[in-house]
């Protein structure tokens, strides 16, 4: 690659197998236009992205309309000020801070913030690239009150989103996902209710914001005893109707919502959207299977992502159960096999139930199967065709501008099945969500199959560590042996340090390639998955060579007296399991993955 920079113009060159690729551009102020030449000539314009605080930005988070006439837009954030969004009902968009008040969205407007005389942001002025302007008003469509809470030992921290007119309300409090999850990850659900009569309470995860705790080493009991302590709060408040609260969840809280509600009377309702209705290892299991038959991995590499998976969780499980306390309390807390199988009979509150028909994350039918089993008459399920996990469109930007879309009548599903719950007068009218669809639900069933038992974790744990310490050793007591008693195993010391180094280098690249094909069905990066197979296969077939002189010349020396049997044996002994252990990890199936 080559640069030069003179003046206000940009140029990089870079030859890559014979071809050559320029930019062309000049730089203004904070951006850079330009084109880009290879094959075709493509135009572009970069921005330079400006730091900005969380404070700063809280000033935007509100909804603007340029009319009455016109549907409002949200402006929003996640849990950081990395993550900010227009949300359009039912389209969101993400937009990048510039200098000065301005914003540039990932569909290339520009935006920017109207301020009053005491500063204070009153509208949006919205320029598309053809030059169209249109100023949005900042307006008040919901009110909202800062709450903190109690549990247990902690103070949590949350926001009451509630409608304008007066109340009181029936209300939901938003149970969190997996990972980081402060309050401003689920505004615009609660924003959407707040504008159509129902308030909705979203509050920061322990540890996160400005919540106390530490949500890594929280499990799923204490996850639910935050959102029994959010409804309580929400019971005892005036603008709240104390016999109308639920509780809503997504994704990972399809496991914490479920517990709280067969705890707990006080949730009037349930809703879940997303879950899995398996335990969360298998979930996990095949989410990873999924994306690896997406990028058509061999059917090896997903055995081996499943062995992994189990492996890991099991380890997890036995730590998080045996280890000391001072140990234990700074473990990851994640219940791998809570069973929704043995908590949703007990829950007698009516629960709606929401799917994408295409969520890879998880199975939908099957889980849709469970909660119908243990909950019969109480559930209502709704579908949405096209729509993936969280029930955001698949492919929904198509070749346009990236733009991530929730399923049409989503939002408008479970602001009306709240309100039918609230009032016995509602008609139990369809839903908009509801739909039919097909898929299988054995195979689904059988993409979450447990490792048999030479893939448990005890026997595969033991194999591990019989053979660090059989094959490691050799490194050091085989050339030690040869300084001290002057090479008194000559025939055999060669070949098992030879084995001892082939298969310590086979099982170093077994693990790294079992993680690396993990990290590859997160990536997606089809490419990798080919490289790292072919070494191995020559490094096992070296073993297998240099361990069957091995066991000769054992089995030569077992009448020398001066010869250390028991450690030679062992060392045999590790070097003749080692490649039946290899084969357990790449070629013995436990599943059948396909896509679904």
């Amino acid at each position: 690659m080559t640069s030069s920079m003179e003046g206000h113009s940009v140029e990089i060159q870079i030859v890559h197998d014979g071809r050559e690729l320029r930019l062309q551009g000049t730089r203004e102020e904070e951006t850079l236009k330009g084109a880009v030449i290879g094959r075709q000539e493509i135009h572009f314009i970069l921005y330079r992205i400006e730091p900005i605080t969380i404070e700063a930005y809280d000033t935007y988070i509100s909804y603007y309309r340029p009319d009455e006439n016109v549907s409002p837009v949200l402006m929003e954030r996640g849990n950081t000020t990395e993550f900010l969004y227009i949300f359009f009902d039912p389209e969101e968009i993400r937009i990048f801070p510039l200098a000065g008040d301005r914003f540039y969205t990932e569909t290339g407007d520009l935006i920017e913030g109207q301020r009053d005389q005491i500063g204070q942001v009153e509208g949006l002025r919205w320029l598309t690239p053809a030059g169209r302007t249109t100023l949005y008003k900042r307006v008040s469509l919901y009110e909202e009150d800062e709450i903190a809470f109690r549990s247990g030992d902690l103070t949590l921290v949350g926001s009451l989103l509630r409608p304008t007119n007066p109340g009181p309300y029936p209300a939901v409090a938003f149970v969190h996902g997996s990972g980081s999850e402060s309050r401003e990850r689920y505004r615009r659900y609660a924003a959407y209710l707040a504008r159509h009569g129902i308030a909705g309470f979203i509050y920061d995860k322990r540890g996160v914001g400005d919540s106390e705790g530490n949500w890594i080493l929280a499990g799923f009991d204490e996850l639910a005893a935050d959102a029994l302590s959010a409804v309580k709060v929400l019971q005892d408040n005036p603008n709240v109707i104390s016999t109308q609260v639920g509780l809503w969840s997504i994704s990972q809280g399809g496991w914490i919502a479920p517990l709280a509600a067969a705890r707990s009377k006080d949730v009037a309702f349930l809703i879940v959207v997303s879950g899995a209705g398996i335990t969360p290892g298998q979930q996990e299991q095949y989410l990873v299977g999924n994306n690896l038959s997406a990028l058509d991995a061999p059917n090896r590499y997903i055995g081996a992502a499943h062995k992994l998976i189990w492996l890991k969780n099991d380890l997890l499980s036995l730590l998080q159960r045996l280890a000391p306390a001072s140990l234990r309390a700074g473990l990851p807390q994640m219940d791998f096999y809570m069973d929704l199988a043995e908590i949703l009979p007990r829950i007698k509150q009516p629960v709606l139930l929401i799917h994408g028909e295409k969520d890879h994350h998880l199975p939908p039918l099957l889980s849709t199967h469970r909660f119908q089993t243990a909950l019969g008459e109480n559930l209502t399920v709704c579908f949405f065709a096209g729509a993936v996990h969280g029930i955001v469109l698949e492919d929904a930007a198509g070749d346009g501008p990236p733009v991530r879309q929730f399923a049409p009548g989503y939002f408008e599903t479970m602001q009306r099945w709240v309100m039918q719950q609230a009032s016995a007068e509602t008609a139990a009218a369809p839903l908009p969500g509801e739909s039919s669809f097909s898929n299988d639900l054995p195979l689904e069933a059988a993409n979450m199959v447990r490792p048999p038992l030479p893939g448990r974790a005890w026997v595969q744990t033991l194999l591990i560590l019989y053979f660090l310490l059989a094959l490691g050793s050799a490194l050091f007591v085989i050339p030690l042996d040869y300084l001290v008693d002057g090479m008194r195993a000559t025939a055999v010391a060669p070949l098992a340090l030879g084995v001892a180094f082939a298969d310590l280098l086979l099982f170093t690249g077994t693990a790294w390639l079992l993680i690396r094909i993990i990290g590859i069905s997160a990536s997606g990066d089809a490419r990798a998955l080919g490289r790292g197979e072919k070494p191995l296969l020559v490094l096992l077939l070296a073993s297998l060579v240099l361990t069957v002189g091995l066991v000769q010349g054992v089995l030569q020396q077992l009448n020398n007296s001066d010869f250390p049997h028991i450690y030679y044996v062992a060392v045999t002994l590790a070097a003749v399991l080692f490649p039946l252990f290899f084969t357990y990890w790449w070629w013995f199936p436990t599943s059948t993955h396909s896509r679904l």
